[in-house]
């Protein structure tokens, strides 16, 4: 998020730390600006769900394919072109 933040000059205010797994993050791009929403997802695995291994770290950043989609709404809805980045 840090880097789309910083190339794309959102001007977001991004959390410093690793919040924890329960947030789900919302950012919401309009052409007057940007905003982030952190939402706590209440998430509780069952008891029976596997342990997750831990963290890696990579000495490599992740590739990424930029792409697009077209929205056409309603004419009471407006339209938007959400721009987007896969990683892979």
């Amino acid at each position: 998020m840090a880097s789309i933040n910083q190339s794309e000059h959102y001007n977001l205010r991004l959390p410093a730390d690793y919040v924890g797994p329960n947030n789900v993050y919302a950012i919401s791009i309009a052409s007057e600006g940007a905003s982030l929403t952190m939402y706590n997802g209440g998430f509780t695995p069952a008891s029976v769900y596997p342990a997750l291994p831990p963290l890696q770290s990579f000495s490599a950043p992740c590739s990424a394919t930029t792409f697009q989609i077209q929205v056409q709404g309603e004419p009471w809805f407006p339209r938007a072109l959400i721009r987007m980045r896969l990683f892979t």
